[in-house]
């Protein structure tokens, strides 16, 4: 029989046959052998591993005793201990523990390789703690970049749609769960007097003061310029509900008081689930309706859906996504956004400037937080698609003058996979890629949502908004605005070409 102290030099040889390795892809080594049950940590201190830890105690229990890990972690830690103890090596564990160096959690992924004996039975099982930390914290920031409002930090429309979709199918029928629909009463009347700047710096605080007053299981989200939802999850009494919304209102006290007596304010509709609704939908079309009968009341308060609303909504002041439906005429936009962007093209309608096009698209990647945003013409001659304007954010990297090939022979005269409205969203889940949607995967693309140019039913351009850091989902105004925006800049494009200029 193997003694323990003959697995002990057993360890030491492999560390030592297998150092050069060890050193540079492990922060801690860990050998655990289940017939004494002692489990040993390692250090590496400047490529030396030093024997730090010793246990013949359950190290599950010791740990967790300790607070050795991070309490939303325990769950994966008691999963790795059952492993450990039954030899089982085929999954990795990411889990955070307590470094005392540091006074905090940090992320370690863990590998683990089981040694069997002659008999073949588990007889060691050993494996490494890799520091990730640095990853976690870069992964985190990504994911905060793709789902924060880039304002105010709160979850942003897709975002917050997304997560409240998915409570709705996981949360309990026994509690009250409130949708709230906030609006910043007369905002547009805040900024005309007392400045965008100013109205950016009361929506921040509203955000965080909203952020501060729930849980960290409730949404907080923006879904529009001064409109922003809530999602209160779990209220044992609507009494509960009410006071949650009090304590809304009251934070616009704290946000803005002129010296004339003139304050902020705020109005609130709340939707209930599942009294009201059931589908997101429907809850946000009944907060609305009250949002609204708070509007009438005079501002300044919160109001519950009540079925009596429907009786006096009227065409002006019909909920938002009834409005949606009713008005899916996609060359119709009227958003701030769009109306900056004809104004800034009118701007530069007499000017002939050669990078005007090059403004617009910075203006637009800007406003959608874009990593590129690309203009493609059809180049007859070479049979081809070619990136003739580019615009690169912070994390697009140029591929000004690419160009792919289309599959048909006379590609002009398809409209590919654009839809009626000259839309055309890329989806690079499919098992076959047409060679535009392979062209965008091949330069990192994640998602992209394509606005095509058409004249006599030929495809003769395109403008391609391109996110490169994770997918994203495209709301009905980001596709209004996507192609009021490519028809100003396919009209600036081509008088410039057609004159010379470029």
């Amino acid at each position: 029989m193997t003694t323990n102290v003959e697995r002990s030099c057993d360890f030491s040889e492999f560390c030592d046959s297998f150092y050069p390795i060890i050193s540079i892809s492990a922060d801690f080594i860990f050998d655990y052998i289940p017939e004494s049950g002692i489990f040993r940590l390692f250090k590496n201190i400047d490529g030396t591993f030093s024997e730090i830890l010793s246990l013949d105690t359950d190290i599950e229990q010791e740990f967790k005793e300790k607070n050795s890990v991070f309490i939303d972690d325990i769950d994966v830690f008691e999963r790795f201990c059952d492993n450990l103890r039954n030899g089982i090596d085929r999954a990795d564990f990411e889990i955070r523990f307590a470094d005392p160096d540091k006074e905090e959690y940090q992320w370690y992924r863990i590998r683990m390789k089981t040694e069997y004996d002659e008999n073949h039975c588990f007889r060691r099982i050993m494996g490494k703690f890799g520091n990730i930390n640095d990853i976690k914290n870069t992964e985190k920031r990504l994911i905060d970049k793709a789902e924060r409002d880039s304002l105010t930090k709160v979850y942003n429309k897709s975002t917050t749609k997304k997560l409240i979709k998915n409570y709705l199918r996981a949360d309990s029928r026994d509690t009250y769960d409130a949708f709230i629909i906030i609006d910043v009463d007369d905002f547009k009347k805040v900024n005309d007097t007392l400045g965008h700047l100013f109205g950016d710096s009361i929506l921040v605080d509203l955000s965080q003061e909203m952020q501060d007053l729930f849980r960290s299981n409730d949404v907080v989200g923006r879904i529009g310029g001064d409109e922003f939802i809530v999602f209160l999850r779990g209220m044992k009494h609507k009494s509960h509900i009410e006071s949650k919304a009090d304590d809304i209102c009251k934070i616009f006290d704290l946000l803005y008081a002129g010296e004339d007596g003139t304050k902020i304010t705020g109005s609130l509709g709340i939707a209930l689930y599942p009294q009201d609704g059931d589908t997101f939908d429907e809850l946000y079309r009944k907060a609305d309706l009250a949002l609204y009968a708070s509007k009438r009341a005079g501002k300044s308060c919160f109001t519950f859906y009540s079925a009596e609303y429907e009786e006096k909504a009227v065409p002006s002041l019909l909920p938002r996504v009834e409005q949606y439906k009713r008005n899916m005429d996609f060359l119709k936009s009227n958003t701030d956004f769009d109306i900056n962007v004809l104004n800034t093209a009118f701007d530069f309608s007499d000017t002939g400037e050669e990078n005007e096009v090059y403004d617009l698209l910075y203006r637009i990647g800007k406003h959608f937080n874009l990593s590129r945003v690309s203009v493609f013409e059809y180049i007859s001659n070479e049979n081809c698609y070619k990136v003739v304007e580019q615009w690169n954010g912070k994390y697009g990297t140029p591929t000004i003058s690419d160009f792919f090939v289309p599959t048909r022979s006379a590609p002009q005269k398809s409209r590919l996979d654009f839809d009626d409205n000259s839309i055309f969203v890329v989806d690079f889940s499919k098992t076959e890629l047409n060679r535009y949607e392979q062209f965008l995967k091949d330069r990192n693309v994640k998602a992209c949502l394509s606005c095509g140019y058409f004249k006599n039913n030929r495809l003769v351009g395109m403008i391609s908004f391109e996110e490169c850091v994770s997918p994203r989902a495209w709301s009905i105004e980001e596709a209004k605005s996507a192609i009021a925006a490519a028809k100003v800049i396919f009209l600036h494009y081509f008088r410039i070409r057609d004159a010379g200029i470029k």
